[in-house]
């Protein structure tokens, strides 16, 4: 399919959402009786097969697990029947909206909070401590699911490298802070928490790439603006110097990223840098 001009059209994601026409993959159709209603099968061909099957397929709950449902739209609500069908033991649907808590049990929903805080809490409550199994996020495209999922993204890097500096303290130094009668406060201020900052910065290295790439992910699952929207938008319409105009201003800004946490880190933990005589070899 072409326009006038010659140039290619090509659907966003394969999809042609609100088009009266359009040409796509025949993996992408299954034919439907005419008498169906059409407002009920665009919701199957989407939010149920979506929701679902994040919950059965691609999370693989398990009978007798606990499952966290953050966003109880569409999708959201679909993942909370696929987790209960599934036969997890604790199904928590979060939203803000009431009328969405109110029919999440209709859905198949244990309990229905209104913060993600709460949620967690209860998890913890009812799995001696160790949290939700499972945690299915369906909150939109906005600017709010970019900061979550980068968020998320960054957050584990960052806190194994934290943990694995506050444990590397050399255990001669934690005897010769309890000789002093050091209180466990001092050992925690004064003595890990310096020996893991450099363990925090090299997370933070690691989490500055990966936020960005992160971030322009959940802008391809959906968005509309940002690199990761100009990367998959400018692939299907075939605009090469678009693809690598985005290409190198998201390189542009992971090396930028990467910069400003090695300089911070130079400014934070001055006793690790590595003296020029050292490094030159002399």
């Amino acid at each position: 399919m072409h326009l006038l001009d010659g140039s290619p059209v090509a659907q966003m994601c394969g999809l042609g959402t609100f088009a009266e026409h359009t040409t796509v993959d025949v993996r992408s159709a299954v034919k439907v009786d005419r008498d169906l209603p059409l407002e009920r099968v665009c919701l199957l061909s989407c939010a149920v097969g979506t929701g679902y099957g994040s919950a059965v397929h691609m999370a693989a709950i398990e009978p007798g697990d606990a499952v966290v449902v953050m966003g109880c739209g569409g999708v959201g609500m679909n993942a909370v029947q696929g987790a209960a069908h599934a036969g997890a033991s604790h199904v928590l649907a979060v939203d803000p909206v009431a009328f969405k808590r109110e029919q999440a049990p209709i859905f198949g929903a244990t309990h229905a909070f209104a913060d993600v805080a709460d949620a967690a809490e209860f998890a913890r409550s009812v799995t001696n401590g160790q949290g939700a199994d499972v945690a299915i996020v369906t909150i939109g495209t906005g600017f709010a699911t970019k900061v979550v999922m980068t968020s998320i993204i960054s957050f584990f890097p960052t806190l194994v490298n934290m943990m694995k500096g506050l444990d590397s303290v050399d255990p001669l130094l934690v005897e010769l802070f309890k000789s002093v009668h050091a209180s466990r406060s001092e050992v925690m201020w004064k003595l890990r928490w310096p020996s893991a900052l450099p363990f925090l910065f090299a997370g933070l290295r690691i989490t500055a790439s990966a936020s960005v790439v992160g971030a322009i992910i959940v802008e391809w699952i959906g968005a509309d603006s940002g690199l990761g929207y100009m990367i998959i938008n400018s692939t299907y319409q075939f605009n090469t110097p678009l693809l690598w105009a985005s290409l190198v201003a998201s390189s542009i800004l992971v090396l930028a990223s990467f910069g400003l946490v090695s300089v911070a880190e130079r400014f934070v933990v001055p006793w690790n840098r590595v003296p020029d005589a050292v490094a030159s070899g002399v």
